[in-house]
């Protein structure tokens, strides 16, 4: 990601294809503007596949997703369209990319996978965009969480969210307190920022909160999913390891990789394998994984229900089929060794 240089991103995007739009084509966010020390990109209409959506930069919530909240939005979403007005006021808001050509979600998460769940594909969900260009992390998580100040469409803040962003930026914090500062001095800075960035949180938390935050009070129990452990988990269910990218063996395609909504990767073996004029069913094998942030119960159900829409509503059947879907625990607290594993049900058309 370029926090920098914006004449060469601003070119760099037209240079993508995106559609450009006028600013005033959407409402902006007026109680939590673009900071004055950053700049706006441009204003586009990009497709679902254009964004990158799974990058830990663009998701500062402790728990990731709120499936309900989705739901809600769906909802609201459809009710709008059926009146005759956009599913989406105001515009989302995404910082682009230069290594990978996408745009990292920044505001918005639950918006796009709400209209991504109206269209189920991925190429024809239309979502407005405000590129913006940040100087650096702070000033880009600090208005990434200001905008999450409960007031519709988000949903606000909790303390969790606070104790992940200041144990990211304490220290960046306290370097503008000049040199050995005192622990007093610390303890205010933090206080007035929680104050500032998180105003919901309660005055009596602010000690427990700087404690876990800054003193380490808090213990991690997410387990990462890295390549070595990917390969370690094929080994075991598979008895053999294959590429991030899918790999498609006989009638069966094995793809291991962190969780995608965008579906990619299984479009993209559902093209390979129709170009060979199959007479078989593919099967479809999936090991999947969520990042650190995310609310795991939360995000298994509505992974499934994206590859049970993926079996009933996109894909032909009997071209290929998603029958098995494995997720690793990824929580310390639980059975570390224990695998969710789904199967699809032809009966009942769902994962079981």
């Amino acid at each position: 990601m370029s926090l920098n240089n914006t004449n060469s991103q601003i070119f760099q995007l037209e240079e993508m294809g995106f559609k450009k739009l006028k600013s005033n084509s959407y409402k902006s966010d007026r109680l939590n503007p673009i900071p004055s020390n950053s700049t706006v990109d441009g204003y586009f209409l990009v497709s679902f596949e254009d964004l990158d959506v799974v990058n830990d930069k663009g998701q500062i919530r402790s728990a990731g997703l709120d499936s309900l909240h989705i739901d809600d939005m769906e909802i609201s979403f459809r009710e709008r369209r059926s009146l005759g007005h956009k599913a989406v006021k105001e515009w989302l808001v995404g910082e682009f990319d230069e290594q990978t050509g996408k745009i990292i979600l920044l505001d918005g998460h639950h918006r796009s996978r709400a209209m991504l769940r109206e269209s189920l594909d991925p190429k024809k969900v239309n979502i407005p965009i405000k590129v913006v260009n940040f100087p650096n992390e702070l000033t880009r998580d600090t208005w990434m969480s200001k905008a999450n100040r409960g007031l519709l469409p988000s949903k606000k803040s909790n303390n969790k969210d606070a104790i992940k962003f200041f144990e990211k930026h304490h220290k960046t914090l306290f370097s503008t307190l000049g040199n050995n500062p005192t622990e007093k001095e610390k303890r205010a800075l933090i206080y007035n920022k929680i104050s500032e960035i998180f105003p919901h949180i309660q005055k009596t938390a602010k000690k427990r909160l700087y404690e876990t935050a800054i003193l380490g009070g808090r213990v991690q129990n997410t387990r990462p999913v890295d390549e070595a452990l990917s390969q370690t988990l094929q080994q075991k269910l598979w008895k053999r390891t294959f590429k991030p990218g899918g790999s498609i063996v006989g009638n069966e395609c094995f793809i291991p990789s962190r969780y995608d909504p965008s579906r990619k990767t299984i479009m993209m073996k559902c093209i390979q394998r129709s170009g060979n004029n199959p007479t078989e069913t593919m099967n479809i094998k999936i090991l999947t994984w969520f990042n650190a942030t995310s609310n795991f119960p939360i995000s298994r159900k509505e992974a499934l229900r994206n590859y049970e829409a993926i079996n009933n509503s996109v894909v032909d059947g009997s071209l290929a089929k998603i029958t098995e879907v494995i997720f690793p625990e990824q929580d310390r607290s639980k059975n570390i060794n224990h695998n969710y594993i789904f199967n699809w049900d032809y009966d009942l058309k769902k994962f079981v």
